[in-house]
């Protein structure tokens, strides 16, 4: 799927097709790649230069692992304004190297070769950006050197790339560190020269070394600018490797009590382990920041309370049905007191019992059956209204039982129901009724709010009656039932209904089931198959009684060929998620007579596919084997030639079930995904189709026809064009179910989430009350706005 909901933090897969919001940003810069220039310093630093850095080892802070230059190797030459070249890309530049067609192709042999001929400041940058794009140790080698670029963009993409492809670790930070202390105290001060410390300050985070965190942490204490780039870092830090040092969360404490560092809060979101004196003084600066004008560094205060313990269980609830608040953080506010274990549900269930019911009678002038006489803006009232549906579905979302809120739950899920003519107000009137009935049902699926909450059956009502179906075993009527769900032609219930395999070992002929899925034509019900016979290889057993007793029954010879057929499958060539699950599922089961099959793939231009071959073969009896060895010779399709050209801004206006919003996308970040999206709206793809997947206070994810996420085999993915650049709040970004993945799917970032920088391309802004959409809203129309 492509991107997937919170956890015990916020998704880090958000942005997965399958599970939306699992992609790259964009970049604002020109074309990145560096190759030395003809005006490199030489290999051994001059007397002078030496003398002139030695005063400044104390100031910079930077001693934990940097300064390797002064015991011999060549300082980069970074010591002056940065020219215009760096930014720029000649015309000559350009006829003369195909870098798009490189990069796009992942072709690390000729981006190789090309920087070794073409040293002109545009081509070390396009390369540095089509090297770190295509990764691989290879290129990682070959980008550490570039940051000793004289090109501060160069230094930035070879920097992106080092933090992507972080081993050897130890050099790595050695010579990231290294180079932002010369950039620091050589280069002039700007925003070229800020990016690039960012660029430097990310990557060190990114390769989460003690030594990298202890650079980080002395860049806290300097003057400058140095700690907010230490911040930046470390909020790589946490996103990617879940751990800080006391020390290191004592300082950022510290930096956060200042007011004036909003990232300082956000590596508590991703920290699952805080000591009872760091919890009682996150609390405390946490508190003060909720006092503040809303932005990153609230949300962040709302989102790390979630991580301090009991104690936060109070100004948490108190959040939640606070109208000072908007809806986005209360909504954060309840799904932090749904992991907080019993303290953080009883307070939910008392939310429940006073949170106000949304009046869906604001709501009648979004009669979206006639959108062109959909308001331009929304009024006052039908934005408190879809604001407050919102918070309840996050209330609801992270609820497990009714408690002390069971008879308001019992009245949310008979709340009258809106007329069919106001689709907006309807469609969530019946989400919340089925959640309340979910809720009020428990483990009894006869439950009759259950069976009522949804009487347009949109799908709202039969997951919700899967959801009470798990709570008790499959046996006899509930597996009845369950039998009925698990064949519905909706993809999203089929799969939900699936699901319930992997805690229900009781199912009978669950072989035949998951072959008769994995047999299907839907794609998403394929991966979902593949994934259970991965995760529970004894349930493809032909024996239904040897996963009870823990037997080792022979595979399903049927279920085997359906795995074979699903990688054989040409007119599924672009199926890349459906081939990986696959390959999963041979090693997971032994299928040693797939071997060769798995060995195409290795050998294969698709890294995702290699990667996911390369642990097949492990379970078939060749740990050793590396795939990705053969990446410098293994090159994808050539892209589209008119992407090359399409390194323009476009406008999207989408007429929507809740009025007008626009995407301004930036060609120039992200070519070939810029031009996906614009071909895809000119032909109309996404005129009519629903958003399909919500998370308050974090993503909305559209553009996926068949409605559950995995989007269609007939899709040809494009490769990732990550950036360095950072994912704001409404930024947008491509939905990806692994490396190179994206498809026709998009999503937009309710706020700031560092975790989603470096990892999915980001392709524009969102303008207009994306926060207010809900899953099933309707897209009518998108078009490209009139020059």
């Amino acid at each position: 799927m492509k991107p997937a909901p919170p956890t015990d933090t916020p998704p880090d897969d958000p942005l997965r097709a399958d599970t939306p919001p699992a992609g790259a940003p964009p970049s604002k810069d020109a074309p990145s790649n560096g190759a030395p220039s003809k005006g490199a310093p030489s290999r051994g630093p001059s007397r002078p230069w030496i003398a002139g850095i030695a005063g400044l080892t104390g100031v910079l802070g930077v001693l934990a692992v940097g300064w390797s230059f002064l015991r011999g190797e060549a300082p980069p030459a970074t010591a002056g304004q940065v020219s215009a070249a760096e930014t720029s890309e000649s015309p000559a530049s350009r006829a003369a190297v195909p870098w798009h067609e490189l990069e796009q192709r992942r072709d690390l042999t000729g981006t190789l070769e090309a920087l070794e001929k073409y040293l002109s400041t545009a081509d070390r940058i396009a390369g540095a950006r089509a090297l770190a794009r295509i990764g691989g140790p290879a290129a990682a080698e070959r980008l550490q050197e570039l940051l000793r670029d004289e090109a501060l963009q160069v230094v930035r993409w070879a920097a992106f790339g080092v933090g992507q492809n972080c081993a050897p670790a130890g050099p790595r930070v050695q010579a990231l560190s290294t180079r932002a202390a010369t950039l620091y105290a050589l280069a002039q001060p700007g925003e070229t020269r800020r990016e690039t410390l960012r660029a430097l300050a990310e990557a060190l985070g990114r390769c989460g070394t003690d030594a990298a965190e202890d650079v980080l942490r002395g860049w806290l204490g300097q003057p400058g600018e140095l700690p907010e780039h230490a911040l930046e870092g470390l909020a790589q830090l946490a996103a990617r490797h879940g751990h800080l040092a006391e020390r290191t969360q004592v300082a950022l404490l510290a930096a956060a009590s200042q007011g004036a560092a909003p990232l300082a809060l956000f590596p508590f979101t991703r920290l699952t382990q805080l000591s009872a004196a760091v919890q009682t003084r996150l609390i405390e600066v946490a508190g003060e920041a909720l006092t503040g004008e809303p932005g990153p560094q609230r949300s962040f205060a709302v989102r790390a309370l979630g991580q301090a313990g009991p104690a936060a269980v109070a100004p948490l609830s108190r959040i939640v049905p606070n109208d000072a608040f908007g809806p986005g953080e209360r909504a954060m506010a309840a799904q932090a007191l749904g992991r907080m274990g019993a303290p953080g549900q009883q307070a939910l269930a008392a939310v429940v019992e006073t949170l106000p019911f949304p009046s869906f009678d604001a709501l009648k002038p979004l009669r979206s059956s006639q959108p062109t006489t959909l308001p331009t803006t929304l009024p006052d009232d039908a934005r408190r209204a879809l604001g407050a549906f919102t918070v309840w579905s996050a209330v609801l979302g992270a609820l497990e039982a009714p408690g002390s809120g069971r008879a308001r739950l019992r009245d949310l899920a008979a709340l009258p129901l809106p007329t069919p003519e106001l689709p907006v107000a309807r469609r969530r009137a019946i989400a919340l009724r089925c959640a309340a009935a979910d809720l009020v049902a428990g483990p009894h699926p006869g439950e009759p709010l259950l069976h009522g909450c949804d009487p347009d059956d949109s799908g709202v009502g039969a997951l919700a009656l899967l959801r009470a179906l798990d709570r008790g075993p499959l046996r006899e009527q509930r597996l009845a039932t369950w039998r009925k769900l698990v064949e519905d032609p909706r993809p999203a219930v089929r799969q939900a209904a699936l699901r319930l395999l992997g805690g229900h070992p009781e199912v009978p002929e669950t072989p035949i089931l998951l072959r008769q899925a994995i047999e299907s034509d839907q794609l998403g019900t394929v991966v979902t198959a593949l994934q259970l016979v991965t995760a529970y290889p004894a349930r493809a057993a032909t024996a239904a009684e040897s996963d009870s007793k823990g037997g080792d029954g022979a595979i399903d010879p049927a279920l085997a060929q359906a795995v074979e057929h699903t990688l054989r499958r040409e007119d599924w060539q672009h199926a890349l998620e459906a081939r990986a699950s696959a390959l999963d599922a041979v090693g997971a089961l032994g299928l040693l007579n797939l071997k060769g099959l798995v060995e195409e793939h290795c050998r294969g231009p698709h890294p995702e596919l290699r990667e996911h071959a390369a642990r097949a073969l492990g379970l078939l009896g060749d740990p050793k084997r590396r795939c990705a060895d053969v990446a410098a010779h293994a090159q994808l399709a050539p892209p589209a030639a008119t992407s090359v050209a399409f390194a323009r801004s476009v406008r999207l206006e989408l007429t929507t079930d809740i009025g007008p919003l626009t995407l301004a996308l930036d060609g120039a970040a992200a070519p070939a995904a810029v031009e996906r999206l614009t071909r895809l709206a000119e032909a109309g793809y996404y005129d009519g189709l629903a958003v399909h997947r919500v998370v308050e206070g974090f993503v909305v994810q559209f553009g996926d026809a068949p409605g559950d996420g995995f989007g269609e085999p007939d899709q040809p993915p494009l490769p990732c064009e990550r950036s360095p650049l950072t994912f704001e709040p409404f930024d947008v970004g491509m939905a990806i179910a692994g490396r190179d993945t994206a498809t026709t799917q998009w999503f937009v970032a309710l706020d700031r989430y560092p975790q989603l920088d470096g990892v999915y391309t980001r392709i524009g802004r969102a303008e207009g009350p994306w926060d207010l959409l809900a899953a099933g809203d309707r897209v009518h129309r998108v078009r490209l706005a009139q020059k």
